[in-house]
């Protein structure tokens, strides 16, 4: 995966981020930001990426 994808996965979250005027940083930020880097580390594409991403910021059940 190009290291322009991670780039662009941390711009968006630090775009929403903003948009909202803050949040949560762990779910808004680090989670999709860390689950983008090791989905790099593991050699998925960027579209696998991009859904495990997504998913990793569904809302969980208690």
């Amino acid at each position: 995966m190009p290291e322009g994808h991670l780039r662009s996965t941390v711009e968006r979250a630090l775009d929403r981020f903003g948009a909202r005027g803050g949040g949560d940083l762990v779910a808004d930020l680090a989670l999709p930001v860390s689950t983008a880097a090791v989905a790099q580390l593991l050699g998925l594409t960027v579209e696998r990426t991009r859904g495990l991403v997504e998913l990793s910021l569904r809302p969980r059940r208690p």
